[in-house]
This record gives C-alpha cells, structure tokens and sequence, in this order.
C-alpha cells in the first residue's frame, strides 16, 4: 500500500517534544555523520532528512515538521529503515515521551514505547 507514515508524541498521554531542529540534526549526525538535513521550508519549518545506513542502498528520506512536531516519510521498502532513524533521534532526545505512529490510510494510533530498546520497536517494521 502507498501512503505515509507519520510519528509523533502522544499528546493523550500528555507527550509533547521540547527539542529544537538544530538538536534533532545533532542526534541524525552522532549517529550518522554523512546525515544531512535540510531546511527549514515553508510556513511549518519543514526539514528534509537525508540518512545513509549502513546496511542499506537507498539513502532513507524523510520529513520533520517542527511547527507541528511530527516526522513523516513515505512507504517504501525497508520500512523498518526510517522507523530506525526516528526511533534513534526520539531515544536521544525524548526517550520518556509517550510516541505514537499513524499512517494517512486508516490513521490508526499505535503506542510506541522507547524504554523497551531499538530490535525490539523495529520488529514490527522488518521484512
């Protein structure tokens, strides 16, 4: 199915992120120095994010919305691979922030929570 994902904190369980776009760039940098972000754009300070892992082809792209505090990237194969990346970046930063994902078909919120560690959240994601 085509469409997009979107990550952002639970605001029903009072989440709310505090962190600033230059911090999120500090994280996707520490832990992927070639990472690049770009921004921002637009009336909601868009950034473009750009990050190579090692073990995939494709660079993985996706967005950070800083006015409305949320992440969103399109589907695409490997899917665990952006979940990585933000997943990285909110542990980082937020780790005790309640966080939810959605995506624009069905905008079903599932829980995420960071405590339990990257394999774990990924698993969900992986091929």
């Amino acid at each position: 199915m085509s469409g997009k994902y979107y990550v952002m904190a639970d605001e029903e369980r009072n989440g709310t992120w505090a962190f600033a776009p230059d911090q999120v760039e500090q994280a996707l940098t520490a832990h992927w120095p070639q990472a690049q972000m770009a921004g921002p754009m637009g009336q909601f300070d868009v950034f473009d994010l750009t990050v190579s892992l090692d073990d995939s082809e494709e660079p993985v792209e996706l967005t950070y919305y800083a006015n409305r505090r949320f992440f969103a990237f399109a589907d695409q194969d490997p899917l665990d691979a952006p979940f990585r990346v933000i997943f990285t970046v909110l542990s980082t930063l937020s780790q005790e922030t309640p966080v939810v994902w959605t995506t624009d078909w069905d905008a079903t919120p599932h829980r995420v929570d960071l405590s339990v560690g990257l394999p774990e959240l990924l698993r969900p994601f992986e091929l």
